[in-house]
């Protein structure tokens, strides 16, 4: 299943039109969701009723409503992707970020037809959605095996204090060696006259030092862009 999300009221009207639930479970079924807070999708209410299986469930989201499945026996969630989407509400609504691909985060979710489910994860992400179907229990399994990492808005102090860091950092890579430099200037001697040997006029030598710092404070920017990753998009 690509983007496209059907209404999950769908689901329930195939079930009906195919028999496999009666029309006092579709109206309980219907209520019940309707009343509930969005923690469980229309089809495990179904299933915890006892009028479906989860094989008929997956058979009918699968067949019917063009979802497609995803094991996630064999798949553990990747940090990248966690931080998407905090773990609170991967739990709430009973699916698992797995992974960034083409820009595009991959969730596998118990019901992709569930609307409140997908509005939640489209809240909490600026990724588009590629959703997949997996089994309720499997998705619990790899809710269990999130890698413990924070959320992409949570960590604001930790933000701040890398700033921080990385503020200092670029002072001092701008600053110190033209300090050095100054001082070497000043005090040590063969420095000197290493310096009037070049015959630079007092012009060319304030040219000299302005151009020379100019060129090393791009260089030190550069050097704290990569180390400290200011102009990483996902910051």
């Amino acid at each position: 299943m690509g983007n496209a999300v059907s209404d999950s009221r769908n689901f329930a009207d195939i079930l009906l039109r195919e028999g496999l639930i009666t029309e006092d479970q579709h109206s309980d079924g219907q209520k019940e969701f309707q009343s509930g807070s969005g923690e469980r999708s229309l089809s495990r209410i179904f299933v915890e009723m006892g009028a479906i299986t989860e094989g008929v469930k997956i058979g009918v989201l699968q067949k019917k409503l063009d979802c497609q499945v995803m094991d996630l026996r064999d798949v553990v969630p990747r940090p990248d992707a966690a931080r998407e989407i905090p773990p609170s509400v991967c739990r709430k609504h009973h699916f698992v970020p797995v992974r960034i691909e083409n820009n595009r985060l991959v969730v596998a979710m118990e019901d992709p037809t569930d609307a409140r489910a997908v509005a939640a994860a489209e809240a909490a992400t600026n990724l588009a959605l590629k959703l997949f179907l997996a089994k309720s229990s499997e998705i619990a399994d790899a809710l269990r095996q999130m890698p413990d990492v924070a959320p992409k808005d949570a960590p604001a102090g930790s933000g701040a204090a890398k700033r921080v860091i990385g503020l200092i950092s670029l002072i001092l890579i701008c600053f110190v060696p033209m300090a050095a430099l100054i001082l070497l200037l000043i005090y040590n001697p063969p420095f000197q006259r290493a310096y009037r040997e070049l015959g630079l006029e007092p012009f060319e030598q304030v040219l000299f030092f302005v151009l020379g710092w100019s060129a090393w404070a791009i260089i030190a920017y550069w050097i704290h862009d990569v180390v400290f990753g200011e102009s990483d998009p996902d910051d």
